[in-house]
């Protein structure tokens, strides 16, 4: 994007002025990307502190000074500004005109990739990543994002040879890891015969591998991946993956899904206030274009993100229906969410094409007593300490070790505060995971969710 003199790159967490290099990083940088991404209105602090900073417990006066950081790198003046102008007791906003800015390309496979919504400062957080280690594992839920934003990252970079997608879910069958990736990177039948020779292929480059839905080969890839790095330091590995690989030197940052309403109480937010609606309502765009959000449906978007946690691709899911069914009627069966969320679009992996589909995929993945172990987690009310499910799964060895192995597959989330941590399940996941101990496939609407007799759950 381009304004005045400047140039901002959020993929490659650049600003620069007339061709030279402006120092801005950290949340200053992730501050003035939103705000430039949204010229000409009004940002509130709420937005800000929340996209930003992400749910944590900061002030406002965290802001001011990232704000001030901004500014102080535009040359800009708070009282007679012409780029971040505060508005009195609300926020901020962007003055300038901003245009689109269109960078030369590189070398290398990347798809075109839709622009990304609500996802500045993870884009900025993830690009620092890359710059400090070679090896960086983007984990989340599936259907949260992490492929777009690692291919949105990706596109920023400028490695002497490139950047590079490796599809590992689009492998051929019996195809080894050394073969998938030199295939994938035109490196030629004969690199892909052993590690050593991949390895020998890789040694002289400088690019960015982007290995993308790592999960259902991860113990493959965390045989090869140490001694890519050992052999190859021009190389940077960039993973996507609902589980990390847990090897030597590799940085993990976890992808929450998209923001919600920040005030709980809340019930009809501003559509634009937060990213899951930005979303919803750029899909439903695309199915009928032209829409903007009426006064009467703020209240069924917000109702909408948040039964359905934030989660990009259920949030797809639901727009693809608006068009037939309304915002009221959506909101209305989201209890069936299961037979509801099915329109996927046709070009995508069949894991994507439904939410039970995607969780079909991810609940296969995990080891038979990490399956039990969720079961069990699941009946407990949605919100639950640590203890609590340690008491849960007490005849189960080592259950430290399960939970934590749910976390990491981000079926279970932790969540701090102020007096003791908790951790619940994503509504979507619990249902899906109550269908599955009935035996019926995902939770039927109106069902009992919790098992207010078992002695562990009245304590929790």
């Amino acid at each position: 994007m381009a304004f005045g003199p400047f140039v901002l790159d959020v993929a490659q967490v650049s600003l620069s002025r007339d061709g030279e290099r402006v120092a801005l990083s950290g949340r200053p940088f992730s501050v003035l990307a939103l705000l430039v991404s949204r010229a000409g209105t009004v940002v509130d602090k709420g937005t800000l502190l929340d996209e930003v900073w992400g749910h944590r417990h900061v002030g406002e006066a965290v802001l001011k000074v990232a704000v001030n950081v901004a500014r102080a790198a535009l040359g800009d003046d708070a009282k007679a500004p012409h780029f971040i102008e505060t508005v009195p007791r609300c926020g901020y906003r962007f003055l300038a005109e901003v245009t689109e800015f269109t960078a030369s390309p590189v070398a290398g496979n990347l798809p075109r990739t839709p622009a990304l919504v609500g996802r500045e400062a993870d884009a900025a957080c993830l690009h620092a990543l890359l710059d400090a280690n070679r090896l960086v594992t983007l984990r989340g839920l599936g259907g949260v994002g992490k492929t777009q934003l690692a291919l949105a990252v990706a596109a920023g970079r400028r490695e002497r040879d490139g950047a590079w997608l490796v599809r590992l879910d689009a492998g051929r069958a019996g195809e080894n890891m050394a073969t998938c990736i030199a295939r994938a990177i035109r490196l030629g039948p004969d690199a892909g015969t052993s590690q050593q020779h991949l390895c020998r292929a890789l040694e002289s480059r400088h690019q960015l591998l982007v290995l993308d839905n790592a999960e259902h080969r991860l113990n493959e890839l965390a045989a090869l991946v140490p001694d890519l790095l050992r052999h190859c330091p021009g190389l940077r590995l960039l993973v996507t993956s609902q589980s990390p690989l847990r090897v030597s030197g590799e940085c993990v940052l976890p992808l929450a899904p998209l923001a919600l309403p920040q005030q709980v109480a809340d019930p009809a937010p501003l559509p634009q206030s937060y990213a899951a609606a930005r979303l919803f309502c750029e899909r439903v765009r695309q199915c009928c274009p032209g829409y903007q959000p009426a006064a009467a449906e703020h209240g069924d978007i917000a109702a909408i993100c948040r039964a359905l946690d934030g989660v990009p691709l259920a949030i797809e899911l639901a727009a693809a229906r608006v068009p037939l069914l309304g915002m009221a009627e959506i909101r209305r069966r989201l209890d069936q969410r299961f037979s509801l969320l099915t329109r996927g679009a046709r070009d995508v992996a069949a894991r994507q094409r439904s939410l039970s589909a995607a969780l079909d995929w991810t609940y296969g993945l995990l080891e038979a007593r990490e399956q039990s172990a969720l079961h069990v987690l699941a009946r407990l009310p949605s919100a639950f300490t640590l203890e609590a499910a340690e008491r849960a799964l007490a005849g189960e060895p080592a259950h430290l070790d399960l939970i934590e192995a749910l976390c990491e597959w981000s079926l279970v989330v932790v969540e701090p505060t102020d007096d003791v941590l908790r951790l619940r399940l994503f509504d979507s996941v619990r249902h899906y995971v109550l269908g599955r101990i009935e035996g019926n496939g995902p939770a039927k609407p109106g069902r009992e969710t919790t098992v207010t007799s078992a002695p562990y759950i009245q304590s929790a």
